[in-house]
């Protein structure tokens, strides 16, 4: 996945060397270039990809440097969010539809804003430090870029990584390294850092709907509406991550719809355990390929099981992965790249949005499940 990074020194010191550097550490066979602003106070910028689009984007008011994707805009990702502060106000963020990070210099105001989409697709973390402000995509290429001082652990953070698994938190394990939290704007200028929301699933406008089967028409609207806009665009095979419960399993009969309109290959991809059977749902991811005509992959995740030897590692953002969703992800992603897939699609991330997790282990307990989960777990 592309990336951003830069450097802000309000004293007119911007390090353009650090930020090339960034932008290398980032850099993948698919990454084919490495373009940069630099006007001494700033230096900012992003890679781009084989027809991918422009990671940079002036205007007489702003300069953007964004790792994005958007499914709506005609213009490219980077240019709809300098619009949105050059012409349409930064109101209009939150009707931006995609996957992206981004951050505005705006000369004139001496004001940078860092963002990121509305549900956390894509990361960006910072660090201001008397050096001035550092912004990166990837948590691990930034700390490798920043002095020992500024990468002291951050008690807190592990405490929480621990005990919650990751959140979309500002804090990161790096006590002075932090995170623009989905949603949100960092806004920094010579006074100081501060940070706003332009989005949260509150601010959604309410569903003009009256009965259980008006809204479940609506949310059939929504979510084909979201699939064909993520797999229309996309050249060659597409996957998609199959558990076979009913998240997955929605998504991927809704592609098999789509992809036939499109002529597009889907091959779905499931993770099968032999041992931990309560969590094997090959049966239903079977059966809902024959019925959809999708061809089934299956990866054998009993290495993944927990408490077991998990293969602790960072993630595509440089950060330390924490839940088993995250870990039969990437096993999946490894399998679908194999395959020849350049995209894949599926249900992770939805229950992290509305604090899932917590409300499944609430659950448990209020059911007194909790008990056998964990003697089923420890069996295995």
């Amino acid at each position: 996945m592309p990336g951003i990074a830069g450097h802000i020194s309000f004293e007119g010191a911007a390090n353009r060397g650090v930020v090339e550097s960034m932008l290398t550490a980032m850099t993948t066979p698919l990454d084919m270039s490495q373009h940069v602003y630099s006007d001494g106070v700033a230096a900012m910028g992003g890679l781009r990809r084989t027809l991918g689009a422009e990671p940079l984007a002036e205007r007489s008011d702003a300069v953007v440097a964004a790792d994005a994707t958007l499914y709506e805009d005609k213009e490219d990702g980077a240019l709809a969010v300098a619009d949105c502060f050059s012409r349409r106000g930064k109101h209009t963020l939150r009707h931006l539809r995609g996957d992206f990070a981004a951050a505005v210099w705006q000369p004139a105001r001496r004001r940078l804003v860092c963002l990121r989409d509305q549900i956390g697709v894509r990361a960006l973390f910072y660090a201001s430090l008397p050096t001035g402000f550092y912004f990166c995509s990837n948590l691990q290429v930034l700390a490798d870029h920043l002095p020992p001082s500024a990468l002291a652990l951050d008690r807190q953070y592990l405490f929480d990584w621990l005990i919650r698994g990751t959140r979309d938190w500002p804090r990161t394990p790096y006590g002075h390294v932090r995170r623009v939290v989905r949603g949100n704007l960092v806004i920094v200028t010579t006074a100081g850092i501060t940070t706003e929301s332009y989005w949260s699933p509150e601010t959604l406008d309410p569903l003009p709907r009256s009965t259980i089967d008006e809204y479940a028409g609506e949310l059939r609207r929504l979510l084909t509406e979201s699939v064909h806009r993520r797999i229309a665009q996309v050249r060659g095979p597409i996957a998609i991550a199959l558990s076979g419960g009913q998240d997955s399993s929605g998504i991927a009969a809704i592609a098999a719809s789509v992809r036939r309109d499109a002529g597009t290959a889907l091959v779905a991809v499931s993770g099968v355990f032999d041992r931990w059977h309560t969590a094997d749902e090959r049966e239903y991811a079977r059966a809902l390929c024959r019925h959809c005509g999708i061809r089934l992959e299956e990866v054998v995740s009993d290495h993944l099981l927990p408490f077991r030897a998990f293969p602790l590692g960072a993630s595509r953002t440089g950060e330390p992965d924490s839940l088993v969703s995250q870990w039969w992800t990437r096993a999946c992603a490894k399998r679908a790249k194999v395959l020849g897939a350049t995209v894949m699609i599926g249900r992770d991330g939805g229950d992290s949005l509305f604090g899932g997790h917590h409300l499944y282990l609430g659950d448990l307990l209020r059911r007194g499940r909790l008990g056998s989960f964990c003697r089923q777990t420890l069996k295995v």
